[in-house]
């Protein structure tokens, strides 16, 4: 699911600012070429609900680098803030973002965004009507 949703940002961030920005998602010793984003996906989050469903959190950050200054990346953060908060997943799927926030880190900008996905366990769980009707009852 994470690959989905870093494929979803690359494509919402390819739609928001054109062509002209490259878009890494791996590590790049040297060579960056800017202006550009690099997406890194950080600690994620996993909560089980009620029999197989649980909520999986996905943050990450984006961070810009520019070849201007703050006004350049307070126009990038602007366009990020409403940009990110609804991306398309390969799927067909919408997944809306959350807690988003942008803040200059170095002389680069730094946006931070929060995905959650509902999933389905792939494990059966047996329900109590299912152990009930299993259990002899006769003779009780």
């Amino acid at each position: 699911m994470s690959n989905e949703i870093t494929v979803g940002i690359s494509v919402k961030l390819n739609e928001l600012f054109g062509e002209g920005y490259e878009i890494y998602t791996d590590d790049v010793e040297q060579g960056l070429k800017e202006p550009c984003f690099f997406i890194k996906l950080l600690k994620v989050q996993n909560k089980p609900l009620l029999g197989k469903r649980k909520n999986r959190t996905y943050p990450y950050i984006i961070t810009y680098f520019p070849i201007g200054g703050n006004k350049e990346m307070e126009e990038i953060s602007e366009k990020m803030m409403d940009g990110l908060e609804y991306i398309n997943l390969s799927s067909g799927d919408i997944v809306r973002g959350h807690s988003i926030e942008s803040e200059i880190v170095d002389g680069n900008l730094q946006t931070s965004v929060q995905y959650d996905v509902f999933l389905n366990s792939a494990e059966t769980t047996e329900t109590m009507d299912n152990m009930l009707s299993d259990i002899n009852l006769e003779g009780v």
